[in-house]
């Protein structure tokens, strides 16, 4: 609606707004450690939808951090994504001046990147919310000229809580894929929400797209953090954990190009995602003004 009313102007505006309903709190703020797993799948699958639309405009977000993530509402986990003022229009730059250091891709050193960078800011966020703890302590110590340590104490961070349960793996694996060092071995956001398992809210379980079902036992449909998996029912992983080269599977993913070119010919390869409506992408100037 809004490109078809700047269709009408006689003249180029020199400033665009675009108002929507205050949001709750941003991702920085939430309370993940408490959040039911349900809730941070839906919230995940909402900026990752988000994210992908930009994709597909060629637009490069350059600053998604979980500051920049809002959660439009506590109960049925809305999500979007905001605050526009480094992104460009392009599909390479070469600019530094991006999200805070510690969430900036490998590749942003001055020569040419893509893309790539949002998904690494993407499995940053996953990791903020699967494992705060973790997470903030691997932080505060990366050595941004030794990311091998940075890495094997990531990897060992996701690995223990994808022992959780399947649901758990499965995030546990895409953050590894979107946070992959070399950014064309890196999970693309398509892939992300390929693998990401949906939330089904009539029958109160999760559904891959092989079929395979799994539902949260009552007694643990509390906190993400929580162990998922007992008294399951024996549900696995559709998929069996990947061999990972610097961390993307390859004998299940096709490589970050290969799969970046399928994003911008329209994803061929999901029929799923083809009949989903756009992402929710909600332009602000800054924060939740």
């Amino acid at each position: 609606r809004g490109r078809t009313a700047l269709a009408f102007c006689h003249h180029k505006p020199t400033k665009v707004f675009f108002i929507f309903p205050l949001a709750i709190t941003d991702f920085y703020h939430h309370d993940w450690q408490n959040a039911e797993l349900w809730f941070t799948v839906v919230a995940l699958e909402d900026v990752l939808e988000g994210v992908r639309a930009l994709h597909l405009a060629k637009w490069m977000h350059l600053d998604l951090t979980p500051k920049n993530l809002l959660l439009m509402s506590t109960k049925t986990a809305r999500a979007n994504v905001t605050d526009f003022g480094k992104a460009v229009h392009a599909q390479t730059d070469t600019n530094t001046y991006l999200c805070p250091p510690a969430y900036q891709a490998p590749e942003v050193n001055g020569n040419p990147y893509t893309n790539t960078v949002d998904c690494y800011n993407m499995g940053l966020v996953f990791c903020f919310i699967i494992i705060p703890t973790e997470f903030a302590e691997i932080m505060k110590l990366r050595d941004f000229q030794k990311d091998t340590y940075f890495y094997y104490r990531m990897e060992l961070a996701l690995q223990s809580y994808g022992e959780k349960g399947p649901i758990q793996q499965c995030l546990a694996e895409i953050a590894e894929g979107l946070i992959a060092y070399d950014p064309d071995d890196r999970c693309s956001i398509n892939q992300a929400l390929i693998e990401l398992p949906r939330w089904d809210k009539s029958e109160q379980l999760f559904k891959w797209r092989s079929g395979q079902t799994f539902a949260l036992p009552k007694e643990t449909t509390g906190p993400a953090t929580r162990n998922a998996d007992s008294g399951g029912g024996g549900h696995t992983h559709p998929q069996k954990k990947r061999a990972r080269k610097n961390k993307v599977g390859t004998d299940v993913h096709k490589t970050g190009g290969q799969a970046r070119q399928e994003d911008e010919a329209g994803y061929e390869g999901s029929d799923e995602l083809k009949h989903k409506k756009p992402g929710k992408v909600v332009f602000s100037i800054s924060g939740k003004d």
